[in-house]
Parts: structure tokens; sequence; C-alpha cells
């Protein structure tokens, strides 16, 4: 989709807020076509301890994937249906 924001983690929570604020499809967790506002702060509090996770494991990670994300109504949270982490010299670990 080329709609990408990037950073370094660990990335703080008023980066997280940046990063959202980057993309153009951000406005969908806004009220849209008669739903009421995604939960935002659960997304970038997601991002944030996220990127926290990548940071503490540094080296020793080699790929990370949270697909799909689901973002609930503001103030439900966030979950993510499925996790994969590949740390270097083991096998891959796969979270359901």
């Amino acid at each position: 989709m080329g709609d990408v924001s990037v950073r370094l983690a660990p990335v703080s929570l008023t980066e997280a807020d940046a990063m959202l604020n980057e993309l153009r499809g951000a406005r969908l967790l806004d009220a849209f076509r008669g739903r009421g506002p995604l939960d935002r702060n659960a997304l970038i509090e997601v991002i944030h301890r996220f990127s926290s996770l990548v940071a503490c494991l540094g080296e020793r990670l080699d790929e990370a994937d949270l697909n799909p994300v689901f973002v609930l109504p503001e103030g439900e949270g966030v979950w993510a249906a499925d996790a994969l982490f590949v740390l270097s010299g083991s096998e891959s670990v796969e979270i359901r």
C-alpha cells in the first residue's frame, strides 16, 4: 500500500502517535461510515510496547510479525490474531 512510517526501536508513546499521524490510513481510526472512532490510544500503546520488546531482544531477533492487528472501538483495546517471532539460532515461535 505504500503507507508506512518507520522509526528505530524503542518508540516512545509520542513517536508512536506521530507515526500514526504520518499515515494516510490513520483517518480510518476516526469515526467512519456510521461507526464510532476506534481505540487509537490502545494502538499507540501496542506500537510502543512492541517496539520495546523488539529493542530488548536486539540482535537475537531476526523477524517479528503481528498480523492481523484488530483495533476495537474506542476504549475496548487492540488485539493481534497472530504473532510470529523468529529468533536467531532457533526455530520460530508462533503465538495464536
